[in-house]
C-alpha cells in the first residue's frame, strides 16, 4: 500500500493532509544523466503534484510531456496530467517530490482553491 507517512513527510509536507488524501507518494532522485523515457501513469483515480526540491531548473531538468517542454523551478509546485505521455531527463543532480492525490471532489475543491490563490 506504501501509505506509511515518514518523518520528512511529517516534517515538509503534512500541510497536505489539510487537502488532499495521498496515495503513494516518493521523492525522486536523478543523477546527471538520468532519465524516465516516454510513458503515461494510467491510474484514472489520482493525479500528480510535484514540489522541486534541489537542481530542478530549466537548464538542468528537462520535463516533456505531451510534446511539450514543461519549464520547471526549484522550490516550485507543479500539477501534471501524467496521463498523457511523458518523459524526464536529468543533466545535473535533481531531486523532486511526487505526490499521487487520490481524485475525489475534496481534491478537486481544493486545487481549484489554492491555484486561485496563486
Amino acid at each position: 500500500y506504501f501509505n506509511k507517512k515518514t518523518p520528512l513527510y511529517s516534517e515538509k509536507f503534512s500541510f497536505l493532509d489539510e487537502y488532499f488524501d495521498l496515495g503513494r507518494s516518493h521523492i525522486l532522485r536523478l543523477g546527471a544523466g538520468g532519465f524516465f523515457p516516454y510513458h503515461r501513469d494510467f491510474d484514472p483515480d489520482t493525479f500528480r503534484l510535484l514540489y522541486t526540491i534541489r537542481g530542478c531548473e530549466p537548464q538542468t531538468l528537462v520535463w516533456i510531456q505531451n510534446k511539450k517542454v514543461i519549464p520547471l523551478d526549484i522550490k516550485g509546485w507543479y500539477y501534471l496530467n501524467t496521463k498523457l505521455i511523458h518523459s524526464v531527463f536529468s543533466f545535473y543532480e535533481t531531486e523532486f517530490a511526487v505526490f499521487n492525490v487520490i481524485y475525489n471532489e475534496r481534491a478537486k475543491k481544493s486545487l481549484r482553491q489554492l491555484m486561485e490563490t496563486k
